[in-house]
Order: structure tokens, then sequence, then C-alpha cells
């Protein structure tokens, strides 16, 4: 764990989670995320190469 994850770091989480899923993760049609800038376009692509697309949060308006 760190404080600060990176893309590199979130995207290993990634195959790690799928990994210890086995076959349940390919169950999953969808993964809802934030925006945070730490999910990145390879994140993305580890659920996609297991079939599950990737809905993105609404972007949040900033408050007055």
């Amino acid at each position: 764990m760190t404080a600060n994850p990176t893309g590199e770091r979130t995207t290993q989480a990634a195959r790690n989670v799928l990994m210890d899923l086995a076959e349940r993760g390919k169950k999953f049609k969808f993964l809802i995320r934030d925006r945070d800038t730490k999910f990145t376009d390879g994140f993305d692509a580890v659920f996609a190469d297991e079939g599950t697309r990737t809905l993105k949060s609404p972007p949040q308006a900033a408050e007055p």
C-alpha cells in the first residue's frame, strides 16, 4: 500500500484482483470507477481484456 498510488500500481492491483477472482472475475459485466488520474487506460484495459466494461462516474461540479 502507498499513500500516493501511480497508474502502474493501480494497473497491477487490477491484475492481482482478477487473478485472485479467477473464473469469478469473468462474471462481472461492469466496473464503476471515479475519474482519478491513477486509473489509466492500462487499468481499464485489464478489465476490458476480461470482458468487463469500465464506466466512469460523472464529473462532479465544483462547490460554490
